[in-house]
């Protein structure tokens, strides 16, 4: 576990110099009166991104367009991995595009508004399910190289600094350097996936993970993730996600 306490700090100095930079339109946030907490993304822009509320999916968290239904189509025909998985917004639009350029485009920033989102929206759930500790989902190595971050593990750190849950990225590693799963189908990335993580051997008994990702597609990461460190210990996984959909 790392030291968080300096995000914080760096953001206070950041804030006092530069303005933060809205997440969908790329311009500065106008700020509010002083004293008040910092705005993270413009008011108008709030309008362009959806959040997911009821219903979705009980597994995985996706939104659902029929209120009967309690599982999505993908979670109905796969089993998972993990317990239970929840997202923030919906993977469309505005949304889409942000996480385009905070994964490709250097836009690390943004993962304050985010994590900043799903402490807002899916804090309460994350304390009820008593995690012990965040894993982010990490990259293979030559690819957090090429881009110079893992986007997980900046929303891990983020979240941890709201929610006060030790952060654990050493427990979990990606050894296969997989294909991009875009454009593979969900059989197709299963069998990219499979034997891509390792974990460390750990102690304890139903030790509770939460692991963190941007975006949630089929699960085919979460379970092969879940499945590493099922292996490597007895635990219990659930994950949350910037955004879920696809």
């Amino acid at each position: 576990m790392r030291n968080t306490g300096r995000i914080k700090r760096t953001d206070r100095l950041l804030d006092f110099v530069f303005p933060p930079h809205c997440p969908v339109c790329g311009k500065p946030v106008l700020q509010k009166k002083r004293g008040t907490s910092v705005r993270l993304i413009c008011p108008a822009c709030v309008q362009k991104i959806t959040v997911i509320r009821a219903p979705y999916c009980m597994k995985c968290g996706k939104p659902l367009t029929d209120s009967r239904r309690e599982y999505c189509t993908d979670c109905l025909r796969h089993a998972h991995a993990f317990e239970q998985g929840r997202a923030v917004f919906s993977y469309q639009g505005a949304l889409k595009h942000s996480l385009y350029r905070f994964k490709y485009d250097n836009k690390r920033e943004y993962s304050r508004f985010y994590a900043s989102a799903m402490n807002a929206f899916l804090g309460r759930w994350i304390m009820e399910q008593q995690i012990d500790c965040i894993v982010p989902v990490p990259l293979h190595a030559s690819r957090q190289k090429q881009r110079g971050y893992n986007q997980a593990e900046l929303l891990a750190y983020r979240l941890g600094e709201y929610t006060g849950i030790p952060v654990v990225p050493e427990l979990l590693a990606r050894t296969k350097k997989t294909e991009a799963l875009k454009n593979l189908s969900g059989s197709e990335r299963r069998e990219n996936l499979k034997h891509a993580f390792t974990a460390r051997k750990f102690s304890g008994k139903d030790v509770r993970i939460l692991l963190v990702d941007d975006i949630y597609t089929t699960g085919s990461t979460l379970d092969a993730a879940a499945e590493a460190l099922q292996r490597a210990g007895s635990c219990r996984i659930y994950a949350v996600c910037v955004a879920a959909g696809g």
